[in-house]
């Protein structure tokens, strides 16, 4: 037996789990990080502050923008709207 493998069967034994179960718990713990990580937004306080005042007091859209609302619109109305980001299929 490894150092590595004698590691975790000792931290098995002690969690009193085999080292199966402690290696898909291990596991578990370690995705839910990284999918909790990838998911969620972080503000700092004026940050967040900052977004809440853009929520409610929206800026006006700028003619760029108006200009892609209505491509778009265009778009769906001639059922031409490509389902993937950048159109492929």
């Amino acid at each position: 037996m490894d150092t590595v493998e004698r590691g975790m069967q000792e931290a098995a034994d002690l969690t009193g789990a085999t080292l199966y179960q402690f290696l898909v718990q291990a596991a578990l713990e370690k995705a839910d990080k990284i999918i909790d990580r990838e998911r969620v937004i972080v503000f700092s306080r004026e940050d967040a502050a900052l977004f809440v005042e853009l929520l409610d007091n929206p800026r006006p859209a700028n003619d760029k923008l108006v200009r892609a609302f209505e491509r778009h619109k265009t778009k769906v109305q001639h059922g031409t709207l490509d389902s993937t980001a950048d159109g492929s299929t």
